[in-house]
């Protein structure tokens, strides 16, 4: 079976160096219209032609792009990361496939029950996803020094499938993995998609993406146990 094509792998017909020129375009347009908000309220609320309920809307404006701004270039920076390191990491796995996720609350919980992890700040915010035939990796650290956070083989992973999200309803991953005989659910919310990245994936990128890896996961989920006659 041949590589397994994925419309969200984020190494389609790009590089690291597109994924860094879009996150300085998406963050620069974010300040600018920040600048471009603040000046406009600023002098709208000199003009004494307005009523004051627009001048105070000007405020409100100025107060909402001042706190926004930063926090909209934080997370298309973050994304920019995550996107940047599952590229190099997808190299060396040529019949796997990528894509970006941003953890739930809950999800950092879920993940230390799994791993020895103990520590909340060593399960990143945002993380790059790997599946091969081997099963699913979450990465996160720097592009040059991506640091392993979770991995998990096939044959603990008993489904894969929607989640909700707080991007967008449905538009997360939820996985099931077996471990001490219980069951835990860990769910992600899928970026990658939109402005600067933060958006969710289309419905039907969504879909692909759960269906190639149910595809990676059968092989192990379907063989037969060795100890079976």
């Amino acid at each position: 079976m041949g590589p397994i094509q994925v419309a969200m792998r984020p190494d389609d017909g790009g590089s690291v160096r597109r994924v860094w020129r879009e996150t300085v375009g998406w963050s620069a347009c974010t300040l600018l219209l920040a600048v471009v908000v603040c000046v406009s309220a600023l002098i709208a609320g000199e003009s004494s032609l307005l009523p004051d309920a627009i001048r105070w809307w000007g405020g409100a404006a100025i107060a909402f792009a001042a706190l926004g701004a930063p926090i909209f270039i934080w997370g298309i920076v973050r994304v920019g990361i995550s996107r940047a390191r599952a590229i190099g990491l997808l190299v060396d796995v040529p019949r796997g496939l990528s894509f970006c996720v941003v953890r739930k609350e809950v999800t950092a919980t879920a993940i230390r029950s799994l791993t020895s992890e103990s520590d909340e700040r060593k399960v990143p915010l945002d993380m790059s996803v790997i599946a091969d035939r081997s099963g699913l990796s979450l990465f996160g650290g720097g592009v040059l020094e991506p640091r392993l956070v979770w991995k998990e083989s096939w044959k603990s992973i008993v489904s894969i499938s929607r989640a909700g999200s707080a991007i967008g309803s449905g538009r997360g991953v939820a996985i099931e993995v077996v471990h001490d005989g219980l069951v835990t659910k860990i769910e992600f919310s899928v970026v990658g998609r939109g402005f600067g990245g933060l958006g969710a994936p289309r419905a039907t990128a969504l879909d692909s993406l759960i269906d190639s890896m149910n595809l990676l996961r059968r092989p192990a989920s379907t063989a037969p146990d060795p100890g079976t006659p």
